[in-house]
């Protein structure tokens, strides 16, 4: 008898860490990708990558360094929560991935890894996505106004192209991400963006017409001299 309970509090044991285990990746992966996993582990979740068509979206908080210093940080942890509660939201509403998040800043990524879906449509849901982004910033300032805080500013930048999306690392510690270009510039223009804007290429801007914006020159380092669009979600 004292050795079967053993087992079975050793197979409880086991079952929960497993439990454990599959509830921690699903909160880093989005449904896609975890129905890979699920299906073929060694591969999926081995180091390399693969290439694909995809988007990708930097968003950031305008000053908020300054916030950091001028308030307790259990207050500017707060705050940082409610704000990616709201914005993750808009994310897996527009089919996104939260690749990861730098402080207050997200780069977020759209990519079908089965090369069925073309740069374009990828780049009108990283495009909808920001501008949702920015619309449902309002909602999160209102709470923040109502707790007596100062509303958030962000800025928001959209690029498409080839990628190479996998799991980069080394066996003690990988994490999935996308490499390539349009990462690089995703992130530039995100810098470059005006107070709640998004800024992207001209060839992006035209595939959402509806939405109002201007034509702009910036210089993006490693870049040079970009022709870009800035949107506005009003």
């Amino acid at each position: 008898v004292p050795q079967i309970s053993a087992r079975q509090a050793q197979y409880y044991r086991e079952q929960r860490l497993t439990l454990l285990a599959q509830r921690k990746i699903a909160h880093y992966l989005p449904p896609t990708l975890l129905g890979r996993v699920e299906a073929n582990p060694e591969e999926e979740l081995a180091l390399g990558g693969r290439r694909c068509e995809g988007a990708v979206l930097f968003a950031d908080v305008q000053g908020f360094t300054r916030r950091c210093n001028g308030a307790p940080p259990e207050s500017v942890v707060d705050q940082l929560n409610l704000y990616f509660e709201y914005m993750d939201e808009v994310v897996a509403a527009h089919g996104g991935i939260v690749d990861k998040r730098i402080g207050d800043g997200m780069m977020v990524v759209f990519v079908d890894v089965d090369r069925a879906s073309p740069r374009e449509a990828l780049a009108v849901q990283a495009l909808r996505c920001g501008l949702g982004m920015l619309r449902s910033l309002q909602a999160c300032n209102v709470e923040l106004a109502a707790a007596g805080v100062e509303p958030l500013v962000i800025r928001v930048g959209v690029a498409a192209g080839p990628l190479v999306h996998g799991n980069i690392g080394s066996r003690e510690r990988m994490e999935y991400t996308v490499i390539g270009e349009p990462v690089n510039l995703a992130a530039r223009l995100e810098a470059a963006a005006g107070p709640d804007r998004l800024l992207t290429l001209p060839e992006f801007a035209a595939l959402v017409p509806e939405v109002r914006g201007a034509p702009r020159t910036i210089e993006a380092k490693g870049f040079g001299s970009v022709q870009a669009f800035e949107l506005d979600p009003a």
